[in-house]
């Protein structure tokens, strides 16, 4: 495993296949609080993140919140396959 902190990047293609670098807690913040929008249809952290996470990945308005969840969701799962974060079997 390699070492990381929270602050480790996680690298990716947005929508206009540009890269865009965070940190692996932001992604991971945003996967768990995309997952509660897609879910409930409500931002319980008032913190517009379905707005930031479309920012972030240069999408439409009428992009899907599914489809925004279901990307950084895999950049999360493949981010942690990278770096060995987690279980991995």
């Amino acid at each position: 495993m390699s070492h990381i902190s929270p602050t480790t990047p996680a690298t990716f293609y947005d929508a206009n296949d540009e890269l865009v670098s965070i940190p692996v807690i932001t992604l991971a913040a945003y996967v768990i609080a995309l997952k509660g929008i897609v879910e409930t249809g409500f931002d319980v952290t008032g913190q517009d993140v379905e707005e930031k996470a479309r920012e972030l990945l240069s999408t439409p308005i009428g992009y899907p919140v599914e489809d925004i969840y279901a990307h950084l969701a895999e950049v999360k799962r493949n981010t942690d396959i990278h770096y060995g974060i987690g279980d991995q079997s």
